[in-house]
């Protein structure tokens, strides 16, 4: 007979509980090395919760807004498992820990790359966090893609060529590209 710890440590309290994917980060802007991970993340979840940074302090990237990276992420999880995109109120990892504090009756599966070991060691820790699941992702599940290889293009308000080459091309139809290009170009002119 297996005992209530072992039966709580496997999960299995869990399983049939609601399974969020959630990931957090800055976003300026969100490219397809990030919508990648959390598809990953979200095959199995029943739903998705994104949290970006409120900030604009991306080094060549500091005119694009956390309203722009909403409206971006918003266009790119359009059509599938539900998705609600929230613009931190203090930081995406703060925003994390505090979905997680406050959803212990849910399975909450977070993406945790090689740079963010520090952000989400707390919840390693089962007695406060035993809902929820880190899933070490790596760099060729991006893609190898990085928000700053988009740099040089958007440095020079290339927008075009920038979504060409870092958008999810094959998830988007030409209206919802377009509408990114024209998201990054008002961002782009209001700088």
């Amino acid at each position: 007979m297996r005992t209530f710890r072992e039966y709580y440590e496997d999960g299995e309290h869990l399983r049939d509980y609601e399974r969020v994917a959630l990931l957090a980060g800055g976003f300026k802007p969100p490219h397809k090395g990030h919508l990648m991970l959390f598809k990953q993340l979200l095959k199995d979840a029943d739903k998705g919760v994104i949290f970006i940074g409120k900030k604009q302090d991306r080094p060549g990237r500091k005119w694009i807004t956390p309203e722009a990276s909403k409206a971006i992420w918003e266009i790119y999880t359009q059509g599938g498992k539900p998705v609600e995109v929230h613009i931190a109120p203090l930081s995406p990892v703060t925003s994390s820990y505090d979905f997680a504090d406050d959803n212990t009756d849910k399975k909450i599966i977070i993406g945790s790359g090689p740079g963010d070991a520090a952000r989400n060691s707390g919840f390693k820790n089962k007695d406060k966090y035993p809902h929820v699941a880190l899933i070490p992702q790596e760099k060729a599940l991006g893609g190898g893609i990085r928000a700053k290889d988009m740099k040089e293009y958007l440095e020079v308000g290339n927008i075009k060529e920038a979504v060409e080459r870092f958008a999810p091309l094959e998830d988007l139809n030409e209206t919802d590209r377009d509408a990114i290009i024209n998201i990054l170009q008002k961002d782009w002119d209001n700088r």
